[in-house]
This record gives structure tokens, sequence and C-alpha cells, in this order.
């Protein structure tokens, strides 16, 4: 998806430098109150209904642990794309990032169950040549949550400045062994406590 058209504008609504050193520095931003609750309600309504759905075909949700699932969807699952994808301070971000050519190239969600267990530390995709070499970023990922998060119920964690972790020893390039894992409690950004790299389980 191209937003060219909107680059100009949009950027001069955000503070592009704190963007662009949230992402180069510690590796994640957040916007607290994006979207309204009842916009957040509505995606928190659809996606249950997506999730059986895909439980009850093969292949629709892909096993990522004890009673842990992760399902991708059509744009036109959720009627709320639309709004997600031209928000402001999401194409501000894609834009600042990864230039005005950018592209959306996946939507899904995260389901943990009861009795899931901790997921282990990883990066969302491998990272290329362009990073890994040149030092330049051309992936993000964005994540929001369609319930109030507390800590007992295993919110995201972060490890700041892992996105430029050498990740040759990492299974298929994302998942570093046990013993690269932090040695203590992970750090949580202060602009978003509740997104991270790595899924803890609910009790």
């Amino acid at each position: 998806m191209t937003l060219s058209s909107a680059t100009k504008p949009v950027q001069e609504q955000y503070d592009v430098p704190a963007i662009m050193a949230g992402i180069y520095g510690d590796g994640i931003i957040g916007l607290k109150g994006a979207f309204p609750r009842e916009w957040v309600a509505q995606l928190g309504r659809e996606l249950p209904e997506l999730y059986q759905a895909a439980l009850a075909r093969p292949g629709g949700a892909v096993g990522r642990g004890t009673n842990r699932h992760y399902v991708e969807i059509h744009p036109e699952d959720i009627s709320g794309f639309l709004d997600l994808v031209t928000h402001p301070w999401i194409v501000a971000v894609c834009t600042s990032v990864l230039g005005p050519n950018y592209k959306i190239v996946e939507i899904g969600f995260d389901v943990p169950n009861p009795g899931a267990k901790d997921q282990p530390w990883h990066r969302d995709f491998p990272a290329t040549s362009e990073t890994l070499v040149d030092r330049r970023l051309n992936s993000l990922a964005f994540n929001l949550t369609t319930v109030d998060v507390e800590e007992d119920m295993g919110p995201f964690e972060i490890a700041p400045g892992t996105q430029w972790d050498d990740p040759s020893e990492f299974d298929h390039g994302m998942f570093p062994p046990v013993s690269l894992f932090p040695g203590t409690t992970p750090s949580r950004s202060a602009s978003c406590p509740r997104w991270a790299i790595s899924r803890r389980a609910a009790p």
C-alpha cells in the first residue's frame, strides 16, 4: 500500500526526530489512546469469531506453543482495517522509517489461552542485510491490544536495542538460544509499557 500523497501533512503532525530516535534507539515507541475505546471494543468482538473460524479449518491457526495460536487474516475480515492503516500516527511512523512507498504485508493476531507458556524471546522476522550491514531498518511491526492489560495478564516485554543484535546464532534468524536470553527482568518502554518482543503467559 502506497500512501505517498499523505506523507507531508501527516508527518508534520508528529515529531519525526522523536519517532526516529525511539525506533533506532530502544526499538519501540507507542501512542496511547490512538483509537476510540468503541473502535477497539469492536475489534475485540470480531477477533474471537475469526479465531474460532481459524480453528475450524485445517492450518487456519498456527501453533505457537502450549495453548497458544497465531492467526493471519484477510484485511476485509476486520471492519476497522482502513482506520488502522490510515491512522495519521501509523502513516507518520511508516513514512519516516520506511519511506513513502512502504507496503503492509500481513495482519494477524496472537491468542494465549489459559495454560499457555511464556513465549520465548524472538524477533518477529529475520533481519536483512539492510539492517545488519547498512544499519537501516526496513520493516516494522505494530501491535495493539483489545483489552486493558494488567501485570497479571502476561503483558508483552521488550529487550531495548536488540533490533541490532547479531542473529547468526538465532534459529531461522529469529529465535536466539537460551544462552542469549536477558539475564534479568526485561525493561519496559515508558512510552508503551505493554508492548514487547517476548509474549508472556497469563496465569
